[in-house]
């Protein structure tokens, strides 16, 4: 896809990065930012608390819920979508929905 001209970004559950590789020490080779995307954002497992999930942004983890009751990880996922704008660290513009670039699930 980045080869016609589309970024690309993995948003939610990575469930292909293997146990030993989870951790903010990496390695990253199998994490969504070593597998192509341009962008990663939500949690790698099978499964996470949807309020005060271990969420990454690439390889970084972030805890955008402290300070913010009610924070949902659903709906903090859909708000880029909803405004028409990429996420910060996408490069170009949102060229469709959701529908049209693989998400992780």
């Amino acid at each position: 896809m980045q080869e016609n001209g589309y970024s690309t970004s993995s948003f939610g559950k990575d469930h292909n990065t293997p146990a030993f590789a989870a951790s903010a020490a990496g390695p990253f080779d199998q994490w969504p930012s070593g597998m192509g995307f341009e962008y990663f954002y939500g949690f790698v497992g099978g499964d996470a608390n949807q309020w005060q999930p271990n969420l990454f942004r690439n390889t970084t983890a972030i805890y955008p819920y402290v300070g913010k009751p009610g924070w949902n990880l659903t709906t903090d996922m859909r708000a880029p979508w909803e405004t028409g704008k990429i996420a910060d660290g996408i490069k170009g513009e949102c060229r469709g929905g959701l529908s049209e670039i693989e998400q992780v699930q």
